[in-house]
């Protein structure tokens, strides 16, 4: 049987990208939490009861908040708690669950700062880690596309802290707890996509082709024409909904297909019925 899967990463690293190859392998996926929309158009894999459970480990843990990301940052002493945590009935009774649908799926960017905790509880012999890395710039470059982040210096650096803060807990927790893991850059996508299948491929247990990796170079937002492009959409984003949506209306089709490219990809039909289903 394949090997379970844990996709770790900061948010907007290609976490989404990479869950989309085992969701296309009918991997277990969950109920998620919600479908594709503009900025991840084949979904982004999220389980309800995943995702509930880790905001329950960070409020066990005294951090209130539901994310790390769009809020206060957790400090390095709140995740070193969160590392000590003893863990909980209604965890392992979570992960029966799904181990009794593998080989599945868990992807939460939480996990950048969690895993510690997960690590507890979850099988390494049938159970691997796969960590998404980017480009910080990239990275933040996405959340200012997503409101996530403001322009500014000031902001522009909290953000670049927040982002390497997760990847690094990230990295360092796989190597010192000797997880399973192999860790895959975003921009590996593009640049060398048949040893990005052959490395998953080896490393979990299937036979994947570059097809199956559904990378599309028009989602890549990290380029300067991009990124002009999200300027335009950050600005159209500060227009009240009504006038907006009349605006792109009037927009040529060119112009539309370059400030939302996302919009020519749709979720396949089947796999959102599947996740839906289960």
């Amino acid at each position: 049987m394949p090997r379970n899967v844990v996709i770790v990463g900061p948010p907007r690293s290609g976490t989404s990208l990479t869950s989309d190859i085992f969701a296309r392998q009918s991997y277990f996926t969950g109920k998620p939490v919600m479908e594709g929309d503009d900025y991840n158009p084949f979904g982004y894999y999220e389980a309800e009861d995943v995702i509930e459970a880790n905001v329950g480990v960070f409020k066990a843990d005294g951090f209130e908040h539901h994310n790390t990301w769009k809020f206060d940052a957790i400090t390095e002493a709140q995740i070193a708690a969160l590392n000590e945590l003893e863990p909980r009935d209604a965890d392992r009774e979570l992960l029966a669950r799904w181990n009794g649908n593998s080989p599945w799926m868990w992807k939460d960017p939480r996990f950048s700062i969690s895993l510690g905790y997960w690590a507890k509880l979850l099988d390494w012999n049938s159970t691997g880690v796969i960590l998404t890395l980017r480009d910080a710039e990239d990275v933040y470059w996405s959340w200012r596309r997503k409101g996530w982040a403001e322009a500014g210096r000031e902001a522009h650096d909290a953000a670049i802290a927040r982002i390497e803060q997760h990847a690094n807990t990230a990295r360092e927790t796989v190597e010192r707890l000797g997880v399973p893991h192999i860790a895959i850059e975003y921009s590996e996508y593009k640049e060398c996509p048949d040893a990005v299948a052959a490395r998953i491929s080896e490393f979990v247990g299937l036979q994947l082709t570059v097809a199956d990796l559904n990378f599309h170079s028009e989602l890549d937002h990290s380029s300067g024409h991009s990124r002009l492009a999200g300027h335009v959409r950050i600005l159209l984003r500060k227009l009240p909904r009504g006038p907006l949506k009349k605006l792109a209306g009037m927009l040529p089709r060119r112009v539309q297909a370059a400030l939302l490219p996302e919009r020519g990809f749709v979720a396949t039909t089947d796999t959102q019925q599947e996740r839906r289903a289960a």
